[in-house]
């Protein structure tokens, strides 16, 4: 059954009682227009019967919603569905009708009438029984065949097709004056149907169900998987519903105050254990894992302190290796430091050598360029004067029988600036104040043909302070000048103008000479000072390597120094908190354990327990404080006989309310 339901699966427990309703019920269904009253308190088992019942014939149940507005002619409506599903189908229908689906007293009215007489055609206009009496031709054929089809013959075989396959199954609660004045006023619901009365349910009937419900899935089911607590549990639940059955009845008798308990409150009863049990096991549980939470907790904080005094131990003997390590470390790093800062301060001082030996070169060097640019005049002045004299020039001097005594002087300081041979010293016969030319060794190098060529390409670096000196009383007479010579000499003057700029280049020179040696010299310093400096800076490169990769030890050293000291730190702490927890909680720990030990017995207890809140909060609500007791005591005896564990003395009231509750009723 519940393999072919698309709902919620049905719970069902067998038992004979239940057993004999179906059957009664399923044989008033199978009979012809067969009808069913099902008279019983809530919960007997009516719905799970009719249902049971209707599966088992084979039929189809029909019921109908009234949560929502539902008015007679929904009703009507939803009758002649269930006709046409009867009549065409011809498949039994069950159409459910409980107490609780009357809306208005019409409803029952309706349903008298179909009980009574089982007339129908009246809900039906004209075309409606018309299509469906043609809906069903091919039917009326089968089963009449030598039968005309006519209109009212097919509508006739439709309304008794219905009549036949429809069954109405009325659920009522005997409770109140209003099922009396119904089966007065409507006496088809009396007479059209079969009437199955459902009593109260006998012991077996409460203890089947009690164990099946009792272990479903829930907190208290482990504790059910024992058998002995669990027919102890099944005995006491349906003893006690028993007893308030019985109770009722005499509670009504004293008081005049009508209680009613149903099986649906017993089921109320089971399931309100389940949820009671589920709850105070929780916060039982809860609590005592507090408890030994906190105990475990100073348990293992007294162990830490001795773990962490040998982890404190080994930490510090690792942080005392690790500041030795870290001084060696810092005694290399000031070191190499101090190397490096030396061979720094040499690099320092020698690119000092360097800068000012290059600003010495570089003031050198621009004095010799200002004295050579000096003397640029004389050699353009020379070179000049050359370009005057030609070779014609030459020829006519060198044919001279007797040239003027200023020209055999102006060769004479020419064979002197190129080294060729003189005559001794002496006066000249002709001129006493003067010395006797050399003119034969004049004549030979005229006769050179690249004498031009030698004075223009003149070596100047022959040049001589001893040649100055012998030039000297020749260039200092009086008519040794450009002037004399154009007189006597004609263009052959050009040669004295040679002379005297070749003496003012030598007196030019003569100053910077020393000059560029003086610059030569500074090179070679600044050479050497240069590499004395690429090897300095080499040396300072690999005393910087060299610090660095100390300064990275000392690093890594102060860190692992550091790392060491904080866990140590760490590990001190820790020892202090754990000190100043045992110290603040040495009194609770006695006191927790006592408080675990109790709230473990008490889940020990909590089967009876909540067995007995269950009964108190379920069935004590329309009693007094006197019969409330008396059934307490009761439930706590059953308890006791059956050997379900209990608490001695259980107020129910401040078990179920919050404290402050209990203190505002108080």
């Amino acid at each position: 059954m519940n393999t072919g339901s698309r709902g919620t699966p049905m719970k069902v427990v067998f038992f004979n009682q239940i057993i004999g309703h179906i059957v009664r019920v399923c044989r008033a269904l199978r009979s012809d227009r067969g009808n069913v009253l099902m008279v019983g308190v809530g919960g007997s088992g009516k719905d799970t019967t009719i249902k049971l019942a209707t599966y088992v014939s084979g039929y189809r149940l029909f019921t109908i919603n009234t949560r929502s507005v539902y008015t007679v002619t929904n009703l009507l409506e939803d009758i002649k569905l269930i006709y046409r599903r009867a009549g065409m189908e011809g498949r039994g229908t069950v159409f459910q009708f409980n107490d609780t689906n009357i809306k208005d007293e019409i409803f029952l009215d309706h349903i008298n009438n179909i009980l009574m007489g089982g007339m129908v055609e009246t809900y039906f206009n004209r075309e409606e029984l018309e299509e469906a009496g043609n809906s069903i031709i091919t039917i009326y054929r089968r089963e009449n065949p030598r039968q005309s089809c006519e209109g009212r013959q097919l509508i006739d075989f439709f309304l008794s097709r219905a009549r036949r396959h429809m069954h109405i199954a009325l659920l009522f609660s005997p409770i109140g004056e209003r099922f009396r004045a119904r089966a007065l006023a409507f006496p088809g619901l009396v007479a059209g149907c079969t009437i199955d009365w459902f009593h109260a349910w006998p012991r077996d009937a409460l203890m089947a169900c009690a164990e099946r419900v009792l272990q479903e899935p829930s907190p208290l089911a482990p504790v059910l998987t024992n058998p002995a607590i669990c027919a102890a549990c099944v005995n006491v639940v349906a003893d006690v519903h028993l007893y308030v059955d019985r109770m009722c009845t005499t509670y009504a008798r004293i008081t005049r105050r009508t209680n009613h308990t149903t099986p649906r409150t017993f089921f109320h009863f089971l399931n309100a254990c389940k949820i009671i049990y589920g709850r105070k096991f929780a916060e039982l549980t809860e609590i005592a894992h507090r408890m030994d939470t906190g105990v475990r907790r100073l348990q293992e904080a007294r162990e830490s302190i001795a773990f962490l005094k040998t982890e404190l131990a080994a930490a510090e003997e690792d942080l005392k290796e690790a500041n030795y390590l870290a001084e060696q470390v810092l005694q290399r790093v000031l070191q190499e430091t101090e190397t490096a800062a030396g061979a720094k301060s040499r690099v320092e001082v020698l690119k000092q050598r360097c800068e000012e030996i290059v600003q010495s070169m570089e003031k050198d060097r621009e004095e010799a360029q200002d004295k050579l640019v000096a003397a640029e005049p004389a050699l353009k002045e020379a070179e000049e004067a050359l370009n005057t004299i030609k070779v014609g020039d030459i020829a006519t001097v060198r044919k001279l029988q007797k040239p003027p005594n200023l020209i055999m002087r102006i060769m004479d300081c020419v064979n002197i600036l190129f080294y060729r041979p003189m005559v001794p010293i002496q006066a000249d016969p002709e001129k006493p104040e003067s010395f006797a030319p050399s003119w034969g060794e004049s004549i030979r190098f005229l006769s050179n043909q690249n004498f031009l060529t030698m004075l223009i390409n003149y070596p100047k670096h022959i040049l001589t302070e001893e040649m100055m000196d012998l030039l000297e009383p020749y260039t200092s007479a009086p008519d040794y000048n450009p002037r004399s010579a154009r007189k006597t000499c004609g263009n052959v003057a050009g040669l004295l103008q040679w002379t005297l700029a070749i003496m003012k280049y030598f007196f030019v020179s003569k100053v910077v000479v020393p000059l560029q040696d003086s610059l030569k010299k500074s090179e070679q310093l600044l050479q050497r000072a240069q590499g004395q400096l690429t090897e300095v800076e080499s040396e300072l490169d690999e005393k910087t390597v060299v610090l660095n990769k100390v300064q990275a030890e000392h690093e890594v050293a102060m860190k692992r120094k550091q790392k060491l000291k904080d866990e140590a730190d760490l590990c001190i702490r820790r020892m202090d908190t754990a000190n100043q927890l045992i110290e603040g909680l040495s009194g609770e720990a006695t006191r927790w354990r006592e408080t675990s030990r109790y709230h473990k017995q008490e889940i020990v207890l909590l089967t009876g327990n909540a067995i007995t809140l269950a009964f108190f909060l379920t069935y004590m609500g329309g009693f007094n404080q006197t019969a409330r007791s008396s059934a307490l005591k009761y439930c706590t005896r059953l308890l006791h006989k059956y050997g379900v564990p209990q608490s001695e003395r259980l107020d129910c009231v401040k078990a179920l309310a919050p404290p402050t509750t209990v203190s505002r009723i108080e």
